[in-house]
């Protein structure tokens, strides 16, 4: 028999390569990059956003009261930034849902890899039976996440990251996200490859991923997950934002007002939210006509749900403030006819119980006005979650603040809502990084 090198070789690598194809699979097997994340939950049925670390295929299987189903089958996908969005169905009120995730690389491989142990609760239908539940909803501002090869100079902008931690460690059953829930870099603006990056750099951290799955998310956006800086509605790259936005969300809707834009609706034990879009209709301040931050068309059917509404507080998320008296900044006071139009409406149609939430300053504080026939209507402010804050001392004229209120320091937000059908209560609590109270007040009209 003649030896032959090559033909010895051949077999060696061979040897090695069948020995190594276990180790070499599983280390190539796609994995969860960020979540999973649960979206907008009703009583029946439930989204969940997953992103993944490579193409792959995804089925979520779930427990009903008929026992397993599965979702659709979904394929993670590079244009997408390997995001996903499943609905599970069938659901039943105040369940809870035990989920896991059946994962290929093909949709052909037989192989599949189950990663599991998330859970979620449907809200109770209480409706015409007894008095709501007691449930609190958590809400903030302003997410930077520092990347030291595409940062600013200088010291980091970015603060700890642990502030996610204490959010989840107090269980809310919403996170309301009020803009700014990343930052676009200059590095960004120019590609819809770079805003993907960008919105999964943000999203994959350490510390939020508890918080994704302990509660219900959703979310506005203000100028930095739009675009630059005080981007206004005419800014060129906006259709990658758009896209970006709504691949990274999981809201209840989209579009509620316009197609075109990130307004949305969703109603939580009798609570009704609107979330408005303060950035598509947006025009440069600068302008000599037609200026506006929100449109005359949104405002009105913002008024319309508004008076429509049944709900005893009716929370309204914007990115900018509504209430302050600066005008300055983005605040909607560098709009003055727009807020004036706004509030005059409230007033005019006698809308009670109305509570804007809002963002983008980089300090908390709460602001309250009665309008001329007695409406009253408050505005709180919470920011910012890990940006950096303006130093302990800032403060600036608001003439509608309420004493006491005043933020400096990264923080977060609750909505803690209560009592009866018929006298239901809301209580702010503002809480810095560490856990800590910083103060609470009782809302009242």
């Amino acid at each position: 028999m003649i030896y032959s090198p090559l033909k010895s070789a051949a077999a060696f690598f061979s040897g090695v390569y069948i020995a190594l194809a276990p180790v070499l699979e599983a280390q190539t097997a796609p994995t969860i990059l960020s979540g999973p994340m649960l979206g907008a939950l009703e009583m029946k049925e439930a989204r969940i956003w997953l992103q993944m670390s490579e193409s792959s295929t995804v089925t979520v299987v779930y427990q009903t009261d008929n026992g397993p189903r599965r979702s659709q089958t979904l394929e993670a996908v590079k244009p997408d930034g390997y995001t996903l969005h499943f609905t599970l169905d069938s659901l039943s009120p105040n369940t809870v849902y035990n989920y896991k995730f059946e994962v290929r690389k093909r949709a052909s491989d037989k192989k599949v890899k189950t990663l599991g142990g998330y859970s979620f609760r449907t809200p109770e239908d209480w409706a015409f039976r007894k008095d709501p539940p007691a449930w609190e909803l958590a809400l903030g501002s302003c997410t930077y996440i520092n990347e030291p090869a595409l940062d600013r100079p200088g010291k980091p902008y970015g603060q700890n990251p642990a502030i996610f931690e204490r959010i989840a460690d107090r269980q809310p059953e919403v996170m309301l996200w009020l803009g700014d829930n990343t930052y676009l870099r200059p590095a960004d603006f120019g590609s819809r490859g770079g805003v993907l990056h960008r919105y999964t750099h943000s999203r994959n951290v350490p510390e939020m991923q508890r918080l994704l799955q302990t509660c219900s998310h959703q979310a506005i956006w203000d100028d930095h997950d739009f675009g630059p800086n005080d981007a206004v509605g005419s800014y060129p790259y906006k259709n990658w934002s758009t896209e970006a936005f709504r691949l990274f969300w999981a809201n209840s809707v989209y579009g509620a007002h316009h197609p075109k834009d990130q307004t949305g609706y969703f109603n939580r034990d009798g609570i009704d939210f609107i979330l408005l879009d303060n950035r598509t209709w947006r025009s440069s301040p600068d302008l000599i006509e037609g200026r506006q931050m929100l449109g005359k068309s949104q405002i009105d059917w913002l008024i319309d749900n508004l008076k429509y509404s049944r709900a005893p507080f009716k929370i309204v998320a914007c990115g900018s403030q509504v209430l302050n008296t600066l005008a300055k900044y983005e605040n909607m006071a560098v709009y003055e006819q727009e807020q004036s139009y706004l509030l005059h409406r409230i007033d005019e149609e006698g809308i009670r119980g109305v509570v804007f939430v809002t963002g983008d300053r980089h300090h908390t504080e709460l602001s309250r006005v009665v309008l001329p026939k007695g409406t009253i209507v408050y505005d709180l402010t919470c920011s910012p979650l890990t940006s950096s804050t303006k130093g302990k001392d800032y403060s600036e004229e608001n003439e509608h603040r309420v004493e006491g209120t005043l933020v400096n320091e990264n923080n977060f937000g609750l909505l803690k809502f209560g009592g009866t059908y018929k006298a239901r209560t809301l209580q702010i609590e503002i809480v810095n990084a560490q856990g800590e109270t910083l103060w609470a007040r009782d809302i009242d009209f």
